[in-house]
C-alpha cells in the first residue's frame, strides 16, 4: 500500500510534494524499500546518522535537540508528569513515580508538534495535518503500523528560522566567546588587561538577560576585578545556555547535507 493508504488531502502547506513524502514501507509512490531511504528531523533536517537520538519509527521524528527547544502555547516549557496544581502530598518513605503524561501539543520554532509519553520519556513529532488532539495525530499519522514522513527534507519547510537571525546569533556567539576569553585571563592569570568599564561595556554591548542578571551575581556589592569576572562568568553560563541552543538548531538547518 504505501503513501497512497493516507488521506493526504488535508497536508499542511509546509509539508513536501507527495512525491517525496515517505512511509515506513515505501519511499513516495514508487515500491522504494525505506531502507535505503535517509530519515531525517522533522524540524532541522539533520539525517538519522548524525541526529542525536532521532526516533525513526515514528512519525515525522523531531531529534532530541530540537525537542529540548520545545515550549508550549504560552511559550514556556511543557510540563511533564504531573500537571501543575495536581501534584500528590509527599509521604514520608513513600516514593512517588510521576505519571507517563505531558503537556500536548508544543511547539519547536513555531510548527506543532505532539509528544507520546511513556516509559519515563517521551518521543516528539512534528504535526503534518494541523491536528486537534493527540488521538487525531495518531489517526492521521499511522495506518495498520506504517508511519508517514511528510518533513524528511534537508530543510523542512515551515520552520521559523531565518538567514538573517542565524548571523546575528554567529556574531554574537564571537561577542561571547570574546568576552569568556578575556574573563579566563582575569580569573586564572591574574590579567589587569582590562579594566571594570571594559567589561561593563562588553557586558551592555551583548545585551539581552546579561546585564541584568550580572546586576543578580553582583548583588550591588564591592567586588574586586577577579570577583567581578567571576561573577560575569557565571550570568554567562545562565544567560547563554538557550541562546546556544537556539544557534545550534540554525547551524544544523543551515548547515545540514
Amino acid at each position: 500500500m504505501g503513501v497512497d493508504k493516507f488521506d493526504l488531502s488535508s497536508l499542511v502547506a509546509a509539508a513536501e510534494p507527495r512525491e517525496y513524502i515517505i512511509t515506513s514501507k515505501h519511499s513516495a509512490f514508487a515500491d522504494t524499500d525505506s531502507e535505503t531511504t535517509q530519515i531525517r528531523c522533522a524540524i532541522c533536517g539533520t539525517p538519522d546518522t548524525d541526529a542525536h537520538n532521532l526516533a525513526i519509527g515514528y512519525a515525522n521524528p523531531v531529534c532530541k535537540a530540537c525537542d529540548e527547544l520545545a515550549v508550549n502555547e504560552e511559550g514556556t516549557e511543557p510540563w511533564t508528569g504531573w500537571k501543575p496544581g495536581n501534584e500528590p502530598d509527599s509521604e514520608p518513605g513513600v516514593i512517588q513515580l510521576s505519571p507517563d503524561q505531558g503537556e500536548n501539543p508544543v511547539y519547536i520554532a513555531g510548527v506543532k508538534c505532539w509528544r507520546r509519553y511513556r516509559f519515563g520519556g517521551h518521543v516528539t513529532r512534528r504535526d503534518a495535518f494541523d491536528c486537534d488532539s493527540l488521538k487525531q495525530f495518531q489517526q492521521k499519522h499511522r495506518i495498520d503500523g506504517e508511519w508517514i514522513h511528510a518533513f524528511n527534507s534537508p530543510k523542512p519547510n515551515g520552520v521559523s528560522l531565518s538567514k538573517e537571525v542565524y548571523q546575528q546569533l554567529r556574531d554574537r556567539e564571537q561577542e561571547v566567546q570574546s568576552l569568556r576569553d578575556e574573563l579566563d585571563r582575569i580569573i586564572e592569570e591574574g590579567s589587569t588587561e582590562l579594566r571594570f568599564e571594559d567589561i561593563q561595556q562588553r557586558v551592555q554591548t551583548i545585551g539581552g538577560k546579561l546585564p541584568r542578571q550580572v546586576e543578580k551575581e553582583v548583588d550591588g556589592g564591592e567586588v574586586s576585578l577577579k570577583e567581578y569576572a567571576t561573577s560575569v562568568r557565571r550570568a554567562l553560563a545562565w544567560t547563554e545556555h538557550n541562546r546556544q541552543d537556539f544557534l545550534g538548531l540554525h547551524r544544523r538547518y543551515f548547515e545540514s547535507v
